[in-house]
């Protein structure tokens, strides 16, 4: 039916009459409609146009500094972060709030009163993040169950085996290797290769590894300077003498080669080309038996001049100069022999050629004390694998960019450690021959340790002395890079001569630690030391000593460039020597803090 103008007029103030005394009980104003749009826009809430998948996935709520001044005090706190210090009370006073918000529920299913509407999100949101800020402190979260915190991180370096008097830190540090170890793997027995031994390191460890106590993180340790070494951090539950480790767990894999050697020696397979190395290898030749018809399995391995002659030569190590073979002493391989049978010598003579640094670091620890904080703590080995104090080092380059107090501190203790390896002990020498950056490592107190042992050789002192009483005559040339190589050639060719010599050459370890790690001078970055000829020269990362301050500059050039470059037969030990005093006057009364 029609309805006349008049009429349609009076219907017309009849609904807009209703409709403004709805809104006023309800307590919702004009204004409210007049916001609501740009409200909806600043809390870019999810809407049934710009929601696919509803509240959770993938919509933010940003809140614009108008819409968190119309919220309440303690909202406002909580979206800018600041919770205060009784956020208990915080939070229920916003679960009174949202109490309240619900008996008026009804009316936000007609799409009227957006603003509150928002609110209420906002209040459920905040109330939700402070919960959580709750659960935290509490312990539990909002179902009542415990929350298990991680345990605390300990800037401890491991010492004597993770032994400890600090009780509290043992504790804290045993949870830490425990929390390790339960996200660590067990090591498969095909990575330990035990199979091969004799021809291996040992297997004093290798039980450990298959009963699980020894575990490992399957990502290896970024190596740089041995490609034949991957390295890992592992964890190592020690119930027998009931201590938790976090350990280094090292796999050689430079093997390859000497089971070639044996399995040329002990069969016809020399000179078939069809067949490759890991064929001739495991199809025809079963190196745990042939390597016991073998010298390297006999008692021979004990014995200082074939040790000498022979397995020196066998040594698969580039660019070294030393290394333990060249100057074993019938003294330092009766302290290495662990027992008489064949098996026992193949062991001793495969460590001795692929892997001399576990044999190093045993002895030094067991039988000179004087030099054990300079090498990580050794524990065992099993088959190509060993075992070692976990390497929490920072390496030495890394030091370059820091304060030159710091860089002094360093550079104290590298001399101070030369002059250990000369003079500590009474009954051993340990000399060094090629050294670098990579080479050392810096504990979290600050101090120096040696890495890489591959191209070190333990000289035995009584050796030494015989020498002393017989040639009593001095060098009468300085002894420089070319002197370094000669002498090198020398313990090569006639070991028991040269040997005993070394108190007159191991000073050149000063010229090593001078020209790798302290100078920065631009006439000692070029010395080719080691680098084969025909390849370009390796950039020098820098000195430890660099930026001296200027009162110091000129005294500092002078005794670095004699120690690098010795004019006069003895200078050099002086001039190190005498370096070492000044930076030891320099980190007392700090000259050059002003650089830090």
């Amino acid at each position: 039916m029609t309805i006349r103008p008049r009429r349609r007029f009076v219907y017309f103030l009849i609904l807009t009459t209703a409709a403004f005394l709805s809104l006023q009980l309800s307590g919702i104003s004009v204004h409210d409609f007049e916001n609501a749009g740009q409200m909806q826009e600043n809390l870019a809430l999810p809407t049934s146009r710009n929601r696919p998948g509803g509240v959770g996935h993938g919509q933010s709520y940003q809140i614009s500094r108008n819409t968190q001044n119309d919220l309440p005090l303690n909202l406002r706190h909580a979206f800018s972060g600041h919770s205060g210090n009784n956020v208990e009370n915080i939070n229920r006073e916003i679960i009174v709030q949202n109490e309240n918000t619900h008996t008026n529920h009804d009316r936000y299913k007609d799409g009227f009163g957006a603003e509150e509407t928002n609110k209420l999100h906002l209040r459920n949101l905040a109330s939700s993040k402070l919960q959580d800020s709750i659960d935290q402190h509490s312990g539990q979260d909002r179902n009542g169950f415990a929350i298990r915190q991680p345990p605390a991180v300990t800037n401890r370096t491991i010492k004597d085996g993770g032994n400890t008097t600090d009780k509290t830190n043992k504790v804290t540090y045993e949870e830490e290797v425990y929390h390790l170890a339960d996200s660590y793997q067990i090591v498969p027995p095909a990575v330990l290769q035990e199979e091969n031994c004799p021809v291996c390191f040992g297997t004093s460890l290798c039980d450990e590894f298959y009963e699980g106590n020894i575990k490992w993180d399957q990502q290896p340790i970024p190596v740089e300077h041995n490609k034949n070494v991957q390295s890992y951090n592992g964890t190592w539950i020690d119930e027998v003498q009931g201590r938790v480790l976090a350990v280094t767990i090292k796999q050689f894999s430079n093997h390859r080669m000497l089971d070639n050697y044996i399995c040329q020696k002990t069969s016809s397979i020399t000179t078939e080309k069809q067949l490759t190395l890991d064929q001739k290898i495991k199809k025809q030749c079963d190196v745990s038996s042939k390597v016991l018809m073998m010298g390297l399995a006999s008692s021979n391995v004990t014995q200082q001049k074939y040790v000498r002659s022979e397995i020196g030569k066998l040594q698969y190590r580039q660019n070294t100069l030393f290394s333990l073979p060249k100057c074993a002493s019938q003294r330092l391989l009766d302290v290495l022999r662990t027992g008489d049978h064949s098996s026992d010598m193949a062991m001793l003579s495969t460590a001795m050629i692929l892997n001399p640094q576990t044999l190093v670091l045993k002895f030094i620890h067991d039988h000179i004390p004087e030099l054990s904080h300079y090498f990580p703590s050794y524990f065992g080995e099993c088959g190509h694998t060993i075992i070692q104090e976990h390497e929490s080092y920072k390496p030495l380059k890394k030091f370059l960019p820091e304060s030159w107090l710091v860089r002094v501190d360093l550079a104290v203790q590298i001399l101070q450690m030369v002059e250990d390896f000369r003079t500590a002990s009474p009954d051993w020498m340990v000399v060094f021959g090629n050294i670098t950056y990579e080479n050392l490592g810096v504990t979290k107190e600050g101090r120096i340790k040696m890495i890489d042992l591959q191209d070190v050789m333990i000289v035995d002192r009584s050796e030494i002395n015989q020498t002393l009483q017989v040639t009593t005559q001095k060098p009468i040339e300085p002894c420089n890079e070319e002197c370094l190589y000669d002498y090198a050639s020398s313990v090569d060719k006639d070991p028991d001569t040269e040997c005993g010599k070394a108190e007159f050459y191991s000073q050149v370890m000063y010229m090593l630690a001078c020209q790798r790690f302290l100078s920065d001078l631009e006439s000692t970055k070029v010395i080719r030391f080691f680098d084969p000829k025909g390849m370009d020269y390796a950039a020098h990362p820098g000195g430890l000593l660099r930026d001296s301050p200027y009162e110091l500059d000129l005294r500092l050039t002078e005794l670095l460039y004699e120690c690098v470059f010795e004019t006069t037969p003895g200078r050099r030990q002086i001039a190190s020597k005498t370096l070492k005093k000044m930076l030891h006057i320099v980190k007392r009364s700090k000259i050059g803090s002003a650089y830090w």
